[in-house]
C-alpha cells in the first residue's frame, strides 16, 4: 500500500510488464485439500471484532460450505463447472459473503515483538485447530470463494479452481489448485493518472488492470545505422555471467567460460570498429552486474560500458 507520508501522487509511471506481478498460484503451491473444506470434519467458527464466537456468521458459513461440498462430491477433475455450482444454489452474492466470513475465522494470536520462540509457538498453537484435523487456511479459502463468485457472475467455469488428485507422502488426495489475479492497490492507482511504458505491450493483458487504458500510436524511430543481430540459445541474463553466491560449481565454471568468450568477442569487435578520430570505438550496454564483471575482467582500450537503465554519456 502507498505510505500515507507520500501524500497525493501527481503521476504514476509503470515500466514494462507489471501485470505479471499480479498473477498468483502459478507455482502450483496454492492448494486446498477437499477434506479441509468438508463442513463436518473441519472447524468452522467465525469470530467477532473482540474475539467472541459469532454464531450467526458461523451458521451462514457452514451453509455455504455445505453447498460447495455437494458440488465437490460429484465434480470431475478439472476446473469447477459453473453449471454445477449454480445447481447447488450458489450465487455470486453467496460466494462474496462466504469470502468475507472465511476471513473472520482468523483469530489474533497476540504475538508481540520480543516474545520468546516458545511463547510464540504456544500462542500460535492456541488459535490453530487440533493436530490431525483437516486445515484450510482462511485467506486461501476466501480466495477460492472470490474465484467462484467471478465464475458465476461471468457464466464461465472456474478456471482458477482446478480439481486434481494431489500426490502426498500419505497417498493421493483430491485438492483444488488455485490460480488468480490480484488487483492494483487503490492507494496508488485509484485517482492517479498512469503512464505505462512497454516496448512489447499486449493490451489484452494490461486492460484487466487498467480498463480505461488509452494506447498511443506506435513510435517508429529512424535508425539508419543500426543493425540487429539475434543470437538464439545464447545466455543473455546477468546471472549467466555472474552467478549467485549459492550457485553450484558447474554454474560458476560455465559463467567463467561465458565471460571469457564474451570478452574475446568484444576485443575482436573493438578492433573491427577502430576509428582513429574517435575517443570510444565500442559502447557496451547491459545489466549493471554484467558490465561490472566485464570491467573487472578488463575491457580493451577505447571500449566503454553503460548500464541498460542509463543513457549513454553525450
Amino acid at each position: 500500500m502507498k505510505p500515507e507520508a507520500i501524500g497525493n501522487v501527481g503521476l504514476l509511471v509503470i515500466d514494462e510488464a507489471f501485470w505479471q506481478s499480479g498473477l498468483r498460484g502459478l507455482d502450483g503451491k496454492a492448494t486446498l485439500t477437499q477434506d479441509g473444506l468438508e463442513p463436518g470434519r473441519a472447524s468452522l467458527v467465525c469470530y467477532g471484532a473482540t474475539g467472541e464466537v459469532d454464531m450467526s456468521a458461523t451458521a451462514d458459513l457452514v451453509a455455504a460450505r455445505g453447498r460447495l461440498w455437494k458440488a465437490l462430491q460429484v465434480a470431475e477433475p478439472g476446473p469447477l463447472n459453473c453449471g454445477l455450482l449454480a445447481a447447488v444454489d450458489l450465487t455470486p452474492e453467496d460466494c462474496l459473503k462466504a469470502a468475507t466470513l472465511e476471513r473472520r475465522r482468523l483469530r489474533d494470536a497476540g504475538l508481540r515483538p520480543g516474545m520468546s520462540p516458545a511463547l510464540r509457538r504456544k500462542r500460535v498453537e492456541a488459535v490453530l485447530p487440533p493436530a490431525g484435523e483437516p486445515w484450510a487456511p482462511p485467506g486461501r479459502c476466501a480466495t477460492l470463494w472470490l474465484i467462484l463468485a467471478e465464475a458465476l457472475e461471468t457464466g464461465h467455469d472456474a478456471a482458477g479452481a482446478d480439481l486434481v488428485n494431489e500426490h502426498t507422502e500419505n497417498g493421493s488426495v483430491r485438492a483444488l489448485k488455485l490460480r488468480w489475479r490480484t488487483k492494483m492497490r487503490a492507494g496508488w492507482a485509484a485517482e492517479t493518472p498512469i503512464l505505462h511504458l512497454d516496448a512489447t505491450l499486449r493490451p489484452e493483458l494490461v486492460q484487466t488492470y487498467l480498463p480505461r487504458i488509452d494506447i498511443g500510436a506506435p513510435v517508429a524511430a529512424r535508425q539508419p545505422h543500426v543493425r540487429i543481430r539475434q543470437v538464439t540459445g545464447s545466455p543473455t541474463s546477468a546471472r549467466a555471467l555472474t552467478p549467485q553466491p549459492d550457485a553450484s560449481e558447474a554454474d560458476r565454471r560455465a559463467a567463467t567460460r561465458r565471460l571469457r568468450e564474451l570478452a574475446a568477442w568484444i576485443a575482436l569487435r573493438a578492433r573491427q570498429c577502430r576509428r582513429s578520430s574517435a575517443r570510444t570505438d565500442l559502447l557496451l550496454v547491459g545489466q549493471k552486474v554484467a558490465i561490472d564483471a566485464l570491467r573487472a575482467a578488463g575491457l580493451p582500450p577505447r571500449v566503454d560500458g553503460q548500464r541498460a537503465d542509463r543513457p549513454p554519456d553525450s
